[in-house]
């Protein structure tokens, strides 16, 4: 009687086992609990929003040389870390985004097929093997876009490389942003030092995702096709500029507006002779809008380090860190 007993209640385990299973494949499959303090495999509302304007499917192949990278403890658990975010877009992407998962094998089809999306294997391990670990895409139309590896030390931004890619592939409709500025964010000889510079990172990002035509202060009117008006460090704007401007966010047109208290990465600005250096922008009072740009708000505890001229790094307290508290 006990035996018979026994059997029962192990067989009901076994199904209740199995009844779980199901459950959780058939209905629990698309929720996932991120219990991390970070929450670093969740996606932010930006990555939802272009999951959501998704009308075509797409494509993403994760390569990953998972039998070359034995012993590589950092780089297999950074790999877990891509591999788990990928599938969170794929499980949010209401069955729009397909992952496949390839370990790109030495003289393999698979690598082959890593080389011909355009990764790169790198040469890492102590026989020097080639490690791919990137990722590809494609769309309905056949365009391509790759990451060709992700660098751990450039985690920071690995969210926003992935939605950048989904968004290419999205196929979006083109975006004519118009940047109207007197800097110097294309980058080249520095007048002061004579060094060369780069571009800034956020006009490069810029030229990345739409069609951007850059303005000055001289000019005297937007192109008419502006979508987008991007506004940085406004100073000395003719009228006929202002009324364009004007009419432009009248028509409900989209403007992002930088003003600044004093511009000190102005070489110019940098001599000792000078004032402060603000911007001005008189349509912010026409607007029923007040920003006094006579102060600057400082703090020594938040203050981000920078790197000096001289290239020692110091706490700026001007550029300050602020966090969601």
């Amino acid at each position: 009687m006990k035996n018979t007993t026994a059997l029962t209640t192990l067989a009901l385990l076994i199904a209740l086992f199995f009844g779980v299973v199901v459950i959780n494949n058939e209905l629990l499959g698309h929720y996932r609990i991120d219990l991390t303090e970070d929450k670093v495999y969740s996606l932010s509302p930006g990555s939802q929003k272009v999951l959501d304007e998704l009308d075509e499917p797409i494509v993403l192949y994760f390569f990953f040389s998972d039998s070359a990278s034995k012993g590589m403890t950092a780089l297999r658990n950074y790999a877990n870390r891509v591999q788990s975010l990928l599938e969170e877009y794929a499980s949010r992407a209401n069955g729009k985004i397909t992952l496949k998962v390839i370990d790109p094998e030495p003289f393999s089809e698979a690598e082959d097929l890593a080389v011909q999306y355009g990764l790169t294997g790198a040469t890492l391990g102590p026989v020097g093997e080639a490690i791919y670990f990137g990722l590809a895409g494609t769309n309905a139309v056949d365009d391509q876009f790759s990451i060709g590896f992700f660098d751990p030390q450039q985690e920071t931004f690995l969210e926003y490389d992935i939605s950048k890619l989904i968004y290419q592939l999205s196929d979006p409709e083109p975006v004519s942003v118009t940047l109207l500025t007197d800097l110097n964010l294309l980058g080249g000889q520095n007048p002061m030092s004579g060094q060369y510079t780069p571009p800034m990172t956020f006009y490069s990002q810029l030229n990345q995702l739409y069609d951007v035509t850059t303005i000055g202060s001289d000019a005297s009117q937007l192109p008419d096709d502006t979508d987008v008006l991007v506004v940085v460090h406004p100073q000395n704007l003719s009228e006929s500029l202002l009324y364009s401007i004007d009419q432009f966010a009248m028509k409900q047109g989209r403007i992002l507006l930088f003003m600044d208290s004093h511009y000190e990465s102005d070489p110019m600005a940098m001599m000792s002779a000078m004032g402060a250096n603000a911007s001005e922008f008189s349509l912010l009072e026409k607007w029923g809008i007040n920003v006094d740009t006579s102060k600057v708000v400082l703090d020594a505890r938040l203050g981000l380090d920078i790197r000096t001229p001289e290239g020692a790094v110091a706490r700026h307290p001007g550029i300050i860190g602020l966090t969601g508290e």
